[in-house]
C-alpha cells in the first residue's frame, strides 16, 4: 500500500490529542503527516490551496463545525472526524462526519479509524479532486407545495387559503405555511405580533445540528383559526447572504420532518451559477432553488390578462428547466372571471402558449371576493370558495404521483447528506 495519511487536526493547543498526534506522527507510531490547525478557518484555508488532506480531525468544542464546513471536506474526499469530550451533544451523523471518536485515544485506535475512513495521499499527486456525495440513507419527508408566480397576482393570499384548505382537509395532520420569500409578507398577514423567530434562527438551527421536530414546530407562530402554523420569513435582504446553501436546505426538510404538509410562499428567482456565471447568486437563491427542486407540487398564480398568461409560460419553462415536472405543476388564474366562455377562452390561451400544456394540470380559476379583503382585515378563515378548489387540485396531483411511484423504493432528499457513521468505543 503506497501513500501516507495527511491528517489536520483543528482543536485547542491545550488538547491533550492535538499534541499526542504530532509525536506519533514524528516516531512513526502512525504513519501520516500531522498539520496543526488552531481554527476552523485555519483549516479551511488549508483545504483551499488544494492540498490533499485524507482526514480532518476536529475537537466537538470547536466553533463553527457545520454543514457547509463538513461538505466542504467531503467535496475534496477527506474524511471529518468528530472527538468528543463530552462538551458538546449534536447529531454529527446528520452533518455528515464520517465518525467520532473519545478524547482519549491511542495510535492503534487512530489507525483503525484512518484505514476505515480515509485515503491514504499518494505524494506525486498535489491537488485534490471532487468526489460524488453518497445519499444513500432513507430520509422520511412530508410533502412540500411550493406557491409562486407574479408580484401582485396574489400569491401570499393564496398559500394561506391553501393551506387552511389543505388542514380543513385533513384535521389530524400537522401542517406549516412557510415564507420563503424577501418581503415577509406573511408577518404582516398573520398579526402574530412579533417578527422573530423566523427562517433565519431556522436555517441557524439546522446549520450544525439537527433539531427535534418538536423544537422546530417551536419555531412556528400558531394560527387555530385556520388550523395551521406559519414560519414567518426574513427580516431583510441580507439575510440572504448569511443562510448557507446547505443549512438552508437542511431547514427545509427539517420542516418537513416535522410537519405532514407544508405550504411555502416562493419567489420564482431560481438563477444559480450556470445562468448567471456567479455562484454567490446561486447561494443568494439557495431556499427558493431547493424548495423547487424537491416540491411535490408546484402552484403557479397568475392574473388572468395577457401579461399574466406571458407570465405563466415563462414560469412553466423555467422551473422545468430546473427539473420540476410539469406534472406536478397547476396553474391558477386569480380574479378570474365568472363567465364559463371567458374561461373556456382561458383555458385555451393557456394550452396555446405552452407547449408543455398537455402534461399539466387544468386551470384552477379563483373568482375576485370581497371577503378575502376582509379575511385579511380581520384575520378570520378564508371562504371555503377560494381554499377548497386549491385544496382538491393539490390533492389530486399528489394522488396521481403517489399511484405512480407506490412501487417505487423511497428516496432522500438530495441535499440531505448523510455518512455512514461509526463510533470508535
Amino acid at each position: 500500500m503506497t501513500g501516507r495519511y495527511v491528517i489536520v487536526g483543528v482543536a485547542d493547543a491545550r488538547s491533550s490529542w492535538f499534541s499526542d498526534l504530532t509525536r506519533w506522527s514524528t516516531s512513526g507510531l502512525i504513519a501520516a503527516e500531522y498539520i496543526k490547525a488552531l481554527s476552523l478557518d485555519e483549516a479551511r484555508a488549508l483545504l483551499g490551496t488544494g492540498r490533499k488532506v485524507s482526514a480532518l480531525l476536529v475537537s466537538d468544542m470547536t466553533p463553527g463545525i457545520d454543514r457547509e464546513f463538513v461538505a466542504l471536506a467531503r467535496k475534496i474526499d477527506s474524511a471529518v472526524v468528530v472527538v468528543e469530550s463530552g462538551g458538546r451533544h449534536s447529531d454529527w451523523d446528520s452533518l455528515g462526519v464520517a465518525c467520532t471518536m473519545p478524547q482519549r485515544f491511542g495510535p492503534d485506535e487512530l489507525t483503525e479509524v484512518l484505514n476505515r475512513h480515509a485515503k491514504r495521499i499518494d505524494p506525486t499527486s498535489r491537488r485534490s479532486a471532487g468526489v460524488a456525495v453518497d445519499f444513500g440513507n432513507e430520509v422520511e419527508l412530508g410533502s412540500l407545495i411550493a406557491v409562486t408566480g407574479a408580484g401582485g397576482a396574489g400569491v401570499s393570499t393564496l398559500a394561506m387559503a391553501l393551506t387552511q384548505g389543505i388542514s380543513a382537509m385533513t384535521p389530524h395532520s400537522m401542517t406549516a405555511l412557510a415564507d420563503l420569500t424577501r418581503q415577509s409578507d406573511l408577518a404582516m398577514y398573520h398579526d402574530v405580533g412579533d417578527v422573530i423567530p423566523g427562517l433565519p434562527e431556522l436555517v441557524e438551527a439546522h446549520r450544525g445540528d439537527t433539531p427535534d421536530p418538536e423544537l422546530v414546530r417551536e419555531l412556528l407562530f400558531d394560527i387555530p383559526e385556520r388550523g395551521y402554523r406559519v414560519l414567518l420569513g426574513q427580516r431583510r435582504s441580507r439575510d440572504s447572504a448569511a443562510m448557507r446553501p446547505l443549512s438552508t436546505a437542511a431547514a427545509i426538510d427539517g420542516l418537513r420532518r416535522s410537519f405532514e404538509t407544508v405550504v411555502a410562499d416562493v419567489e420564482a428567482t431560481i438563477d444559480g451559477e450556470s445562468d448567471t456565471g456567479s455562484l454567490d447568486i446561486e447561494s443568494f437563491n439557495a431556499a427558493q432553488r431547493h424548495a423547487f427542486g424537491v416540491a411535490d407540487v408546484v402552484v403557479l398564480v397568475v392574473t388572468g390578462d395577457l401579461r399574466g398568461f406571458r407570465r405563466l409560460a415563462h414560469l412553466i419553462n423555467r422551473l422545468a428547466a430546473h427539473g420540476v415536472a410539469p406534472s406536478r405543476m397547476i396553474p391558477v388564474v386569480n380574479l378570474a372571471s365568472r363567465n364559463i366562455a371567458v374561461r373556456a377562452s382561458m383555458t385555451r390561451t393557456v394550452a396555446e402558449l405552452n407547449p408543455l400544456a398537455e402534461a399539466i394540470h387544468p386551470p384552477v380559476f379563483i373568482r375576485r371576493s370581497r371577503l378575502i379583503d376582509e379575511a385579511h382585515n380581520t384575520s378570520r378563515p378564508f371562504p371555503g370558495a377560494i381554499c377548497e378548489p386549491l385544496a382538491r387540485a393539490v390533492h389530486g396531483v399528489l394522488a396521481n404521483h403517489e399511484r405512480v411511484r407506490s412501487d417505487l423504493p423511497r428516496v432522500a432528499s438530495p441535499l440531505i447528506t448523510r455518512a455512514p457513521r461509526s463510533k470508535v468505543a
